[in-house]
């Protein structure tokens, strides 16, 4: 038994080690930026009206994946509405910072508060697009949020609404939205520096290209007016 317990004890080790080893972790990352890829280019194919698990249909499958695409697809579309597209862009993200090193983790390091903030970033985003009605043509039974942030949107206004909290899917859609925007921000490694410095540089631009611009000149030929 003792010798059974060592054994896993070793492999245990082993496993952690490789794990842990730098092209491991790059691996990794390569491989979780591919399957991100693969998932936005089914996005970006998504047809509502494909055979998936929650449509039935006879046509065959227009997503350039075919049916597995149409699937995932409609899975994500269905779950996080519009907030699926930063979903899988933060993924690429993430799958690229780690496969490349020091390159992009300077701001995309994946540390766990930054993969909290990310999930948080995108189920807020996902509550706060819930808010409003959507439009006509939106072509879900669930909202522009999909089903989770209608669960969440939904419930939360049904309370502040008993409180008789006027106006509580605007305020709540508001807040969802401004918390959703603070931790993807926090998440990409945005600061407010970065709004001012490109700003500040935009403006210096515009000044430089200014006085490039060569001065007026009279058209010969006409003297000045004189003045009596």
């Amino acid at each position: 038994m003792s010798a059974a317990f060592a054994l896993g004890q070793r492999v245990w080790s082993t496993a952690r080690i490789v794990w842990a080893a730098p092209f491991a972790v790059r691996f990794r990352g390569v491989l979780q930026a591919m399957l991100a890829a693969l998932l936005l280019v089914a996005l970006i194919s998504w047809n509502p009206a494909d055979p998936s698990w929650n449509a039935a249909s006879a046509q065959a499958p227009t997503n350039w994946l075919g049916g597995a695409g149409a699937t995932f697809a409609d899975l994500i579309m269905q779950s996080l509405g519009l907030a699926a597209w930063p979903a899988v862009l933060l993924l690429i993200a993430f799958g690229l910072a780690v496969a490349i090193g020091d390159a992009l983790q300077h701001r995309l390091q994946p540390t766990p508060f930054k993969i909290f903030c990310a999930v948080a970033g995108v189920l807020l985003l996902s509550a706060a697009l819930s808010a409003p009605a959507a439009p006509a043509k939106w072509p879900l039974a669930a909202g522009m949020g999909g089903l989770w942030g209608d669960a969440v949107t939904g419930l939360t206004a049904n309370g502040l609404g008993a409180l008789k909290v006027p106006g509580a899917r605007i305020i709540l859609g508001l807040l969802f939205l401004a918390l959703a925007l603070w931790s993807l921000a926090y998440t990409v490694g945005l600061r407010l520096r970065d709004f001012t410095d490109t700003a500040g540089w935009a403006a210096q631009k515009g000044a430089e290209a200014r006085a490039a611009r060569p001065a007026k000149t009279a058209k010969p030929g006409k003297a000045p007016r004189a003045v009596a």
